[in-house]
């Protein structure tokens, strides 16, 4: 099994017998112009779409979840006929909204492994009332892409008992959410300390043989919420940490691969790379809202 890096939660994992694409987001804005990519994609979208037999969304989330990738791509997706996996929702809002597209969505169960070819069967499990990860287990590897879950050390437990030995985790960093005004720094750092604590939970339960940061390559980039951006795990901050706690990790650039049988784990190139990407990021054009209304007509449209 091989895991190509594309950017922030989106990945290609390849096995002998298939390949499959997670929340791609490669380009454009997130959560109302208030997230970027901190390195967006130069290749044309198909580019990430050659080859591949299935889209895994983990959930509704923009930077997992890009409405316009699909009505973009929904010509290449139908006619390379590649299929969307879903966790099964009581809303369908998002499996809907793909089927009027007239792409072919598979719904799976929680918890429920099911074959997607002869050599490779997946399981998603659910987290919390929203999200969910993705196992994918062939030729005797497993991989688990936790993305932005949020789980318990008992819910941990459960993952690992269903999936046995865990080659190669996937997980978020960083905090992905609004924490405090500008002056409230302190709530940020501990939002980021806590996030780092949540990262090595995950690998010394799940007892992972190697782990790949993903799902916090953005940053803040609206002028109302760039301040944000003072307290946010960098590679430089999470490789130090893993580092001391003596984790197996491998930092991935975009198009960068790595192999589930690979013991390479010098970062030093992606490393460099990325820390580039993040000391340029004061150098950004931040987005802004160039229309205003006045408190009268928000209360109409409030009333409407």
């Amino acid at each position: 099994m091989e895991v190509i890096f594309n950017n922030h939660a989106s990945v290609t994992i390849k096995t002998n017998d298939l390949n499959i694409l997670t929340d791609p987001w490669f380009n454009g804005s997130a959560f109302n112009d208030g997230w970027n990519l901190i390195f967006e994609n130069f290749e044309n979208e198909e580019y990430f779409l050659k080859d591949i037999n299935y889209i895994w969304i983990s959930h509704e989330h923009p930077d997992h979840f890009q409405p316009k990738f699909f009505i973009n791509n929904k010509k290449f997706i139908i006619e390379n006929n590649i299929k969307i996996l879903f966790q099964k929702t009581k809303d369908k809002r998002v499996a809907n909204f793909l089927k009027k597209l007239n792409l072919d969505v598979i719904e799976i169960d929680d918890n429920k492994e099911i074959n997607l070819s002869e050599e490779t069967k997946c399981i998603i499990f659910k987290a919390e009332f929203y999200d969910s990860s993705l196992a994918i287990k062939s030729n005797n590897k497993t991989l688990l892409n936790l993305n932005d879950c949020q789980y318990n050390i008992n819910e941990l437990n459960k993952i690992k008992k269903k999936c046995g030995s865990i080659d190669l985790l996937l997980t978020q960093f960083s905090y992905a959410a609004w924490k405090g005004g500008k002056e409230n720094k302190r709530w940020r750092i501990e939002s980021a300390n806590k996030k780092l604590l949540s990262f090595e939970t995950q690998c010394k339960t799940l007892n992972a043989k190697c782990v790949i940061p993903i799902a916090s390559f953005i940053y803040f980039s609206h002028k109302d919420n760039f301040y944000m951006n003072d307290s946010i795990n960098d590679i430089k901050k999470v490789s130090s940490f893993l580092e001391q706690k003596k984790i197996n990790f491998k930092i991935l650039k975009p198009n960068e691969k790595f192999n589930l049988i690979s013991s390479d784990f010098n970062n030093h190139e992606s490393k460099l790379f990325w820390e580039k990407q993040y000391e340029n990021l004061i150098n950004k054009e931040l987005n802004e809202y160039k229309e205003t209304y006045q408190i009268e007509q928000l209360n109409e449209e409030f009333q409407k």
